[in-house]
């Protein structure tokens, strides 16, 4: 049985079957622009299932329902599209457009710049060939 952290996480780093378990559970993701752990799940007036973050305020929302089974659903609907999350690029170093031949990563030019071509980059953006 897999706990509500890593099912979590693994939804953070794009796992759609991670994101749709915890839609079914809703539980609500972390927000996407600060962080924050955790969102709010509120009722609008009576017509809609509204998600915002108190840390920055971002508000997201479904509109549209009456009572009953179609509340349910607008929740599940809404929950579904705060949930969904794209996974995030990953690659190696060698095949990031910021990594040149001389081991520099332009990004990291500020700190160490050193890289080995097979270490996993930070900033990963793929190489346009």
């Amino acid at each position: 049985m897999i706990d509500d952290k890593d099912l979590i996480r693994r939804a953070l780093l794009g796992d759609q079957d991670a994101q749709k378990q915890c839609t079914e559970k809703g539980i609500a993701l972390p927000c996407p622009f600060c962080g924050n752990e955790y969102p709010a799940i509120t009722s609008i007036q009576g017509y809609g299932i509204e998600i915002k973050c108190q840390h920055c305020n971002i508000t997201f929302s479904r509109v549209s329902y009456s009572y009953g089974r179609a509340k349910e659903l607008c929740r599940s609907v809404t929950l579904e599209a705060w949930n969904t999350r794209t996974a995030l690029p990953i690659g190696r170093c060698k095949d990031c457009k910021f990594y040149t031949a001389m081991s520099h990563c332009q990004i990291h030019s500020l700190g160490p710049d050193q890289y080995e071509p097979d270490d996993f980059c930070s900033y990963f953006e793929p190489r346009k060939e």
